[in-house]
């Protein structure tokens, strides 16, 4: 080969690399200064499966409930209300805001990604099936004999729409009903649709026989509006919104004059929503331990029956076949209301909600439940994780802040309520408390051999854990003049991410020297913005703040030095794996990832979306768990790929 051919060769390999270098759509590059990012040849991040997520809307029929978890559909058997079993879940673009449920279909109102139609007639096995994108935010949805009843809402008004899906290939928009500008609730039975408004004149009655013309038939006018309404046979159970005490019973047989037959009061309690199931009204408040059971069996005289409480205060609730399903904070509890004098609460189906932090071992993922202690998932196939077992006590279930966790061995350390629990898990199935370390605040916890490092405000804590039962403080020094939130140790320096607002939103990385654990001595600090977390990876410290991921040199740790700011959007969370930086999206959701082959020039790979900004993530073995308060667990499989190959001149040949 001639040296005219090396050189055609190598401005052919130089026009390669400056195409695979163009940064891809919607990546920010790192900083003027660095290399353009590259789009990564097989580079690529796929949500690969999760579990978990907020929950508030539950629909039962038979022996199955669907309810919403963050972003997904999920189907429990409920045959044995004493042990509720998950069946099957399926993913969905966005948070779920409303479910219907009809003839081995559901229909689900998803937030902007509009409507989304589920084949459930297989339990274990739903197919996303249809779709029908609302030209807004879809709020509520009703169903019946394959037509969808939505209610949209654009630029701060609702509409109300009908759309047939019996194509579920192709939904379509049949008609729709635009006097109503603000429609709080829906009901449809029959020939006929139930618009509860705030201020539109209560209740609008539609005719829907003919979707493509939905005809108005009368109102019933409640100056203040309704807040929700339930629909039993003629009758209408509404929550009057200006006297949220009152329950109003209106007879609309004839929907053209819609009459008042009775009312129920509770002077004593404001209600939020109701449910009624055949002569019997459920009214509940949100956020509060109560249900209020309203015999009206007599429309004109309704009357108190009885005081249900529950144990923890109720997000939502459903009834069906003579049992009560009660969202609370982490579970769905199942009341048994066969004798309305006596609820029993029959059994619990674990929801895992807002879970805050995440670190695997193994097949398995521990995670810190806020609210609810320790949850652990079977994550052998990411694609469909299952909770495994948890871990509660008194205060795990009172604990309202954010949990942290950390796992070494076969022990779990996990801090709830001011306390630091010490959980064996060496059967991770029956996870055990062995010993507990009290009043201790906690923002970060670590463990190296039989030393653990518990960050508390000022203050990092060392303890000795060699006999679990009976830890033994060893130290407890303030570090800082600014709360410390994230901890790392490397050999015998302990690195810390400092941040206060209190304190003019200072903060920065600050190391000290805990080879003397009864003794620590600081070593170097640096300033910067409050920061929040924290990798170490040799000699180089990974601080995110708001300016992004601050690359720090400390291989002197009397002077850390600065070295370079990699700047992905609305940086979170970080994990750092071999050459790979992953960070989350700590607003949007989704995850980042860049290359590391430079540590100090990061350069972007790819970006992947997900629901649900992430409040902790563990890169393990192509996997990525992501921990949110909003989606519950959400797994990433990663594809690293390759990068383009340095630019370089070919040896000559001999």
């Amino acid at each position: 080969m001639t040296l005219h051919h090396y050189k055609a060769l190598l401005l052919v390999l130089i026009a390669l690399v400056a195409s695979a270098a163009q940064p891809p759509a919607r990546t920010r590059a790192s900083s003027p200064s660095e290399p353009p990012a590259t789009s990564g040849i097989a580079a690529r991040i796929r949500l690969a499966g999760g579990i978990g997520g907020r929950s508030s809307k539950t629909v039962v029929q038979g022996a199955l409930a669907y309810i919403d978890e963050g972003p997904k559909l999920s189907i429990l058997d409920v045959s044995n209300p004493a042990q509720p079993v998950r069946r099957s879940s399926v993913r969905l673009p966005n948070f779920v805001n409303d479910i219907a449920v009809a003839d081995g279909l559901a229909y689900v109102a998803v937030s902007d990604s509009g409507l989304q139609i589920v084949d459930v007639r297989n339990p274990d096995q739903p197919v996303l099936r249809g779709r029908y994108q609302a030209p807004g935010y879809t709020m509520q949805v009703a169903a019946q004999a394959g037509i969808a009843y939505l209610v949209i809402s654009v630029d701060g008004s609702t509409t109300f729409q009908i759309v047939d899906a019996r194509n579920l290939d192709q939904p379509v928009l049949r008609g729709s009903y635009d006097a109503a500008k603000s429609i709080n609730d829906l009901h449809v039975g029959g020939s006929l649709a139930y618009l509860a408004t705030s201020v539109e004149q209560g209740i609008h009655l539609l005719d829907v026989s003919n979707p493509a013309q939905p005809t108005f038939r009368g109102t019933y006018v409640i100056p203040g509006g309704v807040w929700r309404l339930s629909v039993v046979g003629n009758l209408i159970y509404t929550i009057e919104r200006g006297n949220a005490d009152r329950l109003l019973i209106i007879d609309a047989s004839d929907p053209g004059a819609p009459v008042l037959r009775g009312s129920f009061s509770a002077p004593d309690m404001i209600f939020d929503d109701l449910r009624v199931e055949g002569t019997t009204a459920y009214l509940f408040r949100y956020f509060w331990p109560e249900v209020r059971i309203v015999d009206v069996s007599d429309p004109a005289t309704p009357a108190l029956h009885n005081t249900y409480t529950s144990p923890e205060p109720i997000f939502n609730l459903e009834v069906g076949a003579g049992r009560a399903y009660l969202t609370l904070k982490n579970d769905l509890a199942i009341v048994d209301l066969a004798d309305a004098a006596n609820p029993v609460e029959r059994g619990r189906a674990i929801l895992s909600q807002q879970i805050d932090t995440v670190q695997v071992v193994g097949n398995l993922a521990y995670t810190t439940v806020q609210g609810s202690g320790l949850h652990i998932f079977d994550t052998s196939d990411p694609a469909r994780p299952r909770l495994h077992a948890v871990y509660r006590d008194e205060d795990t279930l009172a604990g309202e802040v954010p949990g942290k966790l950390y796992v070494q061995g076969n022990l779990a350390y996990l801090g709830a309520n001011y306390t630091l629990k010490i959980i064996d898990v060496s059967d991770p199935a029956h996870p055990t408390l062995r010993g507990q370390i009290y009043n201790i605040g906690i923002g970060s916890i670590k463990a190296v051999d039989n030393r653990l490092y518990v960050l508390s405000g000022y203050s990092l804590n060392i303890f000795d854990v060699a006999d679990p039962d009976h830890p033994a403080r060893l130290s407890s020094v303030e570090v800082s003049g600014s709360i410390a939130h994230e901890l790392q140790i490397v050999g015998n320096l302990a690195y810390l991410a400092l941040g206060d607002c209190s304190r003019g939103c200072s903060g920065g990385l600050k190391i000290v020297d805990v080879s003397d654990p009864a003794n620590p001595v600081p070593r170097g600090s640096l300033s910067l913005p409050v920061s929040t977390r924290l990798r170490v990876v040799g000699t180089l410290a990974y601080v995110v703040n708001i300016d992004g991921v601050n690359i720090i040199d400390v291989s002197n740790p009397d002077q850390p030095t600065l070295r370079n700011i990699y700047k992905p959007p609305f940086a979170g969370p970080i994990d750092i794996v071999g050459k790979q930086l992953y960070v989350a999206d700590s607003y949007r959701g989704g995850l980042h990832m860049a290359d590391l082959t430079n540590p100090t020039r990061p350069r972007p790979r790819v970006t992947s979306t997900a629901p649900g900004g992430a409040s902790e993530i563990d890169a393990v073995d192509g996997l990525v768990y992501a921990a949110s308060t909003s989606a519950g667990l959400n797994i990433f499989r990663v594809s690293a790929g390759r990068l383009p190959p340095d630019i370089f001149i070919p040896k000559q040949p001999r």
